[in-house]
């Protein structure tokens, strides 16, 4: 981020030039070190101790071995202290500001790639092997300011600046502004020169550094530069006035098109100077990649400056140059770096859609701007952070082990941007429709992002976690408004992936929010679900970082077949209960019917809490009352519950609101879940027919499925013929007696338009006389009907 326009530095230079000549040092700095005064050293010129000019502190070093060497006429034939590069380094008073402002003033001259200038155990002013000054904080290599100007092996003037009321550092080198970003707070007051937890040391001469506890004015930093110049006879840049109006900003992911590629807008203008034509260098992965140069047509004094060189999408990193030219005259003036091309995604909700605790990372997992920020400052691009639990870049624990492993396994890179605030209700996530854009509110602050970041258009999927702080009340209309507006807001969306929250957090009826939850794609399109049973490490609210991963896991294998063609050979689905039926006239055993269903279900083995044995038949209720099954068993995608006592019910709901019976602890399982571990949607209330119902709802309303013939032989199943209007090719089928055992299954294929047959069966038990049920499943769902056998 630049907040310093082409007229600021204007108005800069202007007023430098009304100042004193020879400019002056800002007062009260809290440590300044002058390598003229204050100096001790041996016979060998190896320095023990630098004093401050202007108080008590100092800088020291005892040991012999790591003493650097003073150096009495160097950059401006005036005395510096040279640092080897390997071992030489000092240790200054701990006065460091912290949780502060401050501006650090650094006189010097590397002699090649180098590291660390000004450190301490966990900040820093370095050069990261190279010569580029760059700002870390906290030890977070993720989130460091980097100079967009390299003073190379020159003798240099660096003023660093951090704001820590929006966590802000910025550079100057040689009084130009070298480019902003977020950087987190400091916490550490050590100081060391050459130094980073005493080691990685610099390589080259330091002549002064100045420590303040504030950031300095714009006229102070002009009448210090000015100071410096003179003092230690730097030439002044020369000064290109440009303008850009669209340019990426550094660490930018510009979202990929249907080729894989994108187009790097860039677009200014330049007032009347020396130069005659413009070159742009774009670089990918610090290798020249594409070049062009133009000339400058100036029309009342100024020319334009446009390119779209076109990236493409992948694990690469590439940075822009801008260059005017003329003869052997080259001018840099300006540098974004770290540019990114891939795909974008939103997480949003409550606390389990943000929370954190990982440090891990990936440099190409980007993000923009802070989670739930109201300041319209607040758009930096940065690598994206787990770390903590909302706010800055954070993205969420799950969200970021999506990512990695999205990142890994199709070699783009993934924008996450994050609207999740912790203990939020449905309500507090609407939209402001008169003022959409404003980042007052938990909507608003996210949609400002999306517009000033330049992706609303792009947005793939949104991922919703969030019911835990609602009841049921009015939960479905409120979440198809908000719905509605991601339609609007987010145009190009192709999928949005509820969370099924897990039971347990909060308070209020949350079995029902759960249903309306697990209900959601009848009412919208786009939507698929997840479900939270059976993920490990949950407390009752929220998870440790096994279950966060978990889930991320989950999330991943529905993006990477949704969005990347990955064909998953294990069931990625939560199983979900299609209907609940009598097996027979008995009453005393019911059928559950899941789907996706391409490969089964299963149940997790009791398990010993306590005093109490606890199996998941237990939690399968009946009118609401537990305890009124005695068995349990599977066939492929049915689940049959043999009643402890014949009864005629009306609805089964599976799984408790909080614990275990009778007692206070939590339920932690068992669950019912498909063969891959996903756990089965939690449903409530949901009837239980008096037997089989065939009256299928299919995926189009007019849609029927016919078989001829029927009745038929029970040899014969194998030469059934099928007419449907919606495709049934490679579908399977079975066939299932009214107590529900699979006598038959096969496989069918297209014999002409609209036409089945069967290619492969075998015959599972001895097939029945009278009625047999059958089901057609596919990739979209399952189909029912009755068969009469003869």
């Amino acid at each position: 981020m630049k907040p310093f326009n082409t007229h600021f530095n204007m108005l800069t230079l202007f007023l430098a030039c009304i100042l004193n000549v020879k400019g002056q040092a800002p007062n009260n700095p809290i440590l300044w070190l002058d390598a003229a005064v204050g100096i001790s050293q041996n016979a060998s010129n190896q320095v023990s101790e630098w004093k401050s000019k202007n108080n008590q502190y100092k800088a020291f070093q005892d040991v012999a071995a790591n003493q650097a060497t003073y150096i009495p006429s160097s950059i401006g034939n005036l005395p510096a202290v040279r640092f080897n590069g390997s071992n030489s380094f000092m240790e200054a008073s701990s006065v460091f500001p912290v949780a502060k402002d401050y501006t650090v003033v650094i006189v010097s001259q590397a002699f090649g790639p180098s590291q660390n200038i000004v450190g301490g155990n966990s900040r820093t002013i370095w050069m990261a092997g190279t010569t580029t000054p760059t700002m870390l904080h906290n030890g977070d290599f993720a989130n460091q300011v980097k100079s967009s100007i390299d003073p190379g092996i020159e003798p240099s003037i660096v003023i660093a600046q951090y704001r820590n009321q929006n966590q802000q550092g910025q550079f100057y080198v040689n009084s130009l502004f070298a480019d902003s970003a977020y950087c987190p707070q400091n916490l550490d007051s050590s100081i060391f020169l050459s130094a980073y937890q005493k080691c990685c040391f610099f390589n080259g001469d330091i002549s002064e550094i100045m420590i303040y506890d504030r950031i300095i004015s714009s006229q102070e930093r002009i009448a210090l530069e000015n100071y410096l110049f003179n003092k230690y006879k730097i030439n002044k840049p020369g000064f290109v006035d440009s303008t850009f109006s669209i340019i990426p900003k550094n660490y930018e992911l510009l979202p990929r098109d249907q080729n894989n590629q994108a187009v790097i807008k860039i677009a200014g203008f330049i007032n009347k100077i020396p130069f005659d034509s413009v070159k742009c260098t774009i670089y990918k992965n610090n290798l020249p990649y594409l070049s062009s140069t133009k000339s400058l047509q100036f029309l009342n004094g100024k020319a334009s400056i446009i390119f779209n060189p076109m990236i493409e999408a992948g694990l690469h990193e590439y940075k822009l140059e801008i260059h005017v030219l003329q003869q052997k005259k080259d001018s840099l003036i300006k540098i974004v770096d770290h540019i990114v091309c891939g795909d974008v995604f939103i997480i949003t909700g409550q606390s389990n859609s943000i929370f954190g605790g990982t440090n891990l990372s990936n440099t190409y997992c980007r993000t923009f701007g802070k989670n739930y920020s109201f300041n319209k400052a607040d758009t930096a691009w940065r690598i994206a952070s787990a770390a903590g639990y909302g706010g800055g870049p954070d993205i969420g624990a799950w969200g970021m082990f999506m990512a990695n492993h999205l990142i890994d396994s199709f070699q783009i890179p993934i924008c996450i941007m994050n609207g999740g605030v912790g203990g939020t209700a449905i309500e507090q996530h609407q939209r402001n429709d008169i003022t959409p854009y404003e980042p007052n509110s938990i909507y608003g602050s996210l949609n400002y992002r999306m517009l000033i970041s330049g992706l609303s258009n792009y947005v793939k999927g949104i991922f919703w976690y969030q019911g835990e702080s609602n009841s049921s009340n009015l939960y479905f209309e409120n979440f198809r408004a908000l719905y509605q507006d991601w339609l609007q807001d987010y145009p190009n969306i192709k999928k949005v992936y509820v969370i099924q929250i897990h039971h347990g957090c909060g308070a209020g009826d949350h079995n029902k929010v759960r249903d309306i939850q697990r209900k959601l794609p009848e009412s919208f399109p786009l939507i698929s679900l997840m479900s939270t049973m059976a993920l490990p490490g949950h407390d009752g609210c929220h998870y440790n970082l096994d279950g966060y991963s978990s889930l991320g896991d989950r999330m991943y294998y529905l993006v990477a077949r949704d969005f990347y063609g990955m064909s998953p050979s294990i069931e990625i689905d939560a199983p979900n209960i299609q209907k609940a039926y009598y097996t027979s006239k008995q009453f005393d055993e019911i059928a559950i019917l899941f789907a996706p269903n391409t490969q089964g279900i299963k149940i997790q083995n009791d398990s010993i809490i306590g005093l109490y044995n606890i199996s998941a038949k237990d939690y399968l209720y009946l009118d609401h009352l537990p305890k009124k099954i005695k068995s349990l068993r599977i066939n492929k995608d049915t689940l049959f519950a043999k009643l402890t006592t014949p009864a005629l019910v009306k609805t089964i709901s599976y799984l408790p609101e909080i614990n275990y019976l009778d007692t206070a602890l939590v339920y932690q399982g068992p669950y019912i879940t498909n063969l891959n571990g996903v756990g089965a949607l939690t449903f409530y209330d949901v009837p239980v027919d008096l037997e089989l119902n065939t009256n299928i709802v299919y995926i189009q309303s007019n849609n029927q499925i016919t078989t001829q013939p029927n009745p038929i032989n029970g040899d014969q199943l194998g030469s059934l013929r099928f007419n449907s209007a919606f495709d049934l090719n490679d579908a399977q089928i079975y066939y299932y007696s009214l107590n529900g055992t699979l006598c038959y299954q096969g496989t069918l294929i297209s014999n002409g338009p609209s036409q089945y047959g069967i290619q492969a069966s075998s015959i599972i038990h001895e097939i029945p006389s009278g009625l047999l049920i059958y089901q057609i499943s596919n990739s979209k769902g399952s189909y029912f009907g009755k068969m009469l056998v003869n």
